[in-house]
């Protein structure tokens, strides 16, 4: 709405009295509504000639039903139309927006060229990204036709040279082991090599079928060796009443390849409440597998099983006794406490040091008598604590 009548292109007066109130509550009547044309893009309908209204007021939801787009900014807005040009001017006063009638676009259009010829960046992305100060060097040199006098800026980053040139931060190399826990030691007895099923019914191990279906003729010598062949002992097989004695040869089997490359493990012990369940899994097991059937369960790795109708009973008498003879203490006085549990012993470095090996085999036999003797379990650990330099008074 305007006050001047100079800016209508076309006046049409109103067809019924209107008026317009204002914030300090006075009115005014609307005279007539009209065309106004600020330039040759920019033009409003219905614009209302007001009486005595001294400043032009321009309404944005009017500008917009024209099809005309208001960008606002922080330090004024413009005006653009559907296809995109600028068509006014606002500048922002205060908190007024005042519109520049007089000089809505600035009339000269002017090119905007960059010069790139002296654009560090522009030059560093040219020559491949190369580094300021070689560039710096090479327009000071004049090694680079058309390049032109650049002086090198200290705040320029490449954004691309930035990320190309990472490199990753050095570490010591992992030369060690990652865990510092030791295996677990496995000791298992009831392994051995098992035999291979014979062609044959008569059960005599004359023809062996491998994996890929060839048989192999058994080529043993069922004989006595008539040559006297003598074979060292194992490491662990030593008798401390005979350590330099070796094993003497008294058959020799030849051929046989396959039978190394099949295991089993024999000493199978199961039990149940039931004894109807019992026979079922052992006919199974004799049937699917070719196992034997042995008795009732009384004597297992050095363990004794005694059944009672009372109960199942466990003990070590015959391995202990066992162990009596082999460190020859048969004539040893029993006694029902085996150490003062108040006794500390010292490394007694004066003492008479006696043979490490047997003391460890000593020691390791007694821990495995611990599983049905408790009460020598103190006594044994204690004992134990002194194997790397054993002691006559440890015994």
């Amino acid at each position: 709405m305007t006050g001047d009548k100079n800016w209508f292109s076309s006046l049409r007066k109103a067809s019924k009295t209107e008026s317009i109130i204002f914030g300090d509550v006075s009115t005014s009547a609307v005279l007539a509504t009209g065309l106004v044309k600020v330039n040759e893009k920019f033009e409003l309908k219905n614009v209302a000639l007001v009486e005595d209204l001294k400043y032009n007021l321009l309404s944005v939801s009017q500008i917009v039903d024209e099809d005309f787009e208001v960008h606002f900014k922080k330090t004024g807005s413009k005006v653009f139309d559907s296809c995109g040009d600028s068509v006014l001017s606002i500048s922002r006063y205060g908190r007024v927006f005042k519109a520049d009638f007089e000089n809505p676009v600035s009339p000269v259009i002017t090119c905007l060229v960059a010069k790139f010829d002296k654009d560090v960046m522009f030059w560093h992305h040219r020559l491949g990204h190369v580094g300021f100060d070689h560039l710096t060097r090479l327009s000071g040199l004049d090694l680079v036709h058309g390049l032109p006098k650049l002086k090198k800026d200290l705040d320029l980053v490449c954004t691309p040279c930035r990320h190309a040139k990472m490199v990753a931060s050095s570490h010591a190399p992992i030369v060690s082991v990652m865990t510092d826990a030791p295996g677990q030691l496995l000791h298992k007895d009831t392994v051995g090599p098992a035999r291979v099923q014979s062609m044959e019914e008569s059960g005599t191990l004359s023809q062996v079928q491998g994996e890929d279906g060839r048989i192999f003729e058994d080529e043993s010598n069922d004989d006595n060796d008539k040559e006297e062949v003598y074979v060292k002992k194992p490491p662990g097989f030593e008798n401390p009443d005979f350590p330099n004695h070796v094993f003497k040869l008294s058959k020799a089997l030849y051929g046989l390849k396959q039978a190394p490359r099949v295991i089993y493990v024999d000493d199978i012990i199961f039990g149940c409440s039931t004894h109807a369940l019992v026979v079922e899994f052992a006919e199974t097991m004799c049937r699917e597998f070719e196992m034997s059937m042995l008795d009732e369960l009384s004597y297992f790795l050095g363990l004794q099983i005694k059944q009672t109708p009372q109960g199942t009973f466990m003990h070590q008498t015959k391995y202990t006794k066992d162990l009596l003879r082999l460190f020859k203490m048969e004539n040893c006085k029993p006694i029902s406490t085996p150490i003062d549990s108040t006794a500390v012993l010292d490394p007694d470095e004066d003492g008479e040091a006696v043979d490490q090996k047997e003391y460890r085999s000593m020691i390791g036999s007694l821990l495995y008598l611990t599983a049905s003797r408790p009460d020598i379990q103190f006594a044994v650990c204690l004992c134990a604590r002194f194997q790397a330099s054993p002691r006559a008074s440890y015994r």
